[in-house]
């Protein structure tokens, strides 16, 4: 089942800078993997969240992503785009 405190979190690991995830991990078994085309957010070396991106993701909020929440069993694609005021 799908809780909105779990999609608001996935939408954090997947749009905010990997320095803010990595802030928010610390203390806490998990490490987050990042690259320009991918991250992993694993706890006790056991991958628990997996996001590809369609492009490079530097820091831009504008992007095409998927995202796996393996522990919690379900896949969401995502699409964000910027709009002029």
């Amino acid at each position: 089942m799908l809780h909105p405190e779990n999609i608001l979190a996935d939408l954090a690991i997947v749009y905010w800078p990997a320095s803010a995830v990595r802030h928010r991990l610390a203390g806490t078994s998990a490490s987050l993997y990042d690259d320009q085309r991918e991250r992993k957010i694993s706890v006790d070396d056991r991958e628990v969240v997996h996001v590809i991106y369609e492009s490079p993701h530097e820091d831009s909020w504008a992007k095409r992503a998927h995202l796996h929440n393996i522990a919690y069993g379900y896949e969401l694609d995502l699409q964000s785009t910027v709009t002029g005021k």
